[in-house]
């Protein structure tokens, strides 16, 4: 299941739903300014994230999305400890924007 802009085109329900039994494959999103802790970890579906609002990058955000392989996040300014560890299929990860912080394991476990 893929998301644009989710709560205009699909509705809390099914986007919670999605995300919660983890099945969600791409989230894009352009009124999303930060990615809280935990938010998508272990979404091993999630393979896409557009989220250009986004400036911050909470603590295990993504970690253990294993076939997460296209990150685009071009706001981000902070990017929070294990943010992305063990996304195992993430090659790339441009960070045009990051200036503020990147912590100590963010990509831990990344190729």
């Amino acid at each position: 299941m893929s998301f644009v802009n989710t709560i205009d085109e699909y509705g809390d329900q099914e986007t919670f739903i999605a995300l919660t039994e983890r099945t969600i494959e791409e989230f894009k999103d352009d009124q999303i300014t930060e990615v809280g802790q935990y938010a998508f970890r272990s979404c091993n579906q999630l393979t896409t994230v557009y989220l250009p609002s986004v400036t911050k990058v909470s603590h295990y955000a993504f970690r253990g999305c294993e076939n997460l392989t296209d990150v685009d996040l071009p706001l981000a300014t902070d990017v929070r400890t294990y943010a992305f560890s063990d996304c195992i299929s993430l090659e790339q990860f441009p960070v045009p924007s990051v200036s503020n912080y990147i912590a100590a394991y963010s990509f831990n476990n990344c190729i």
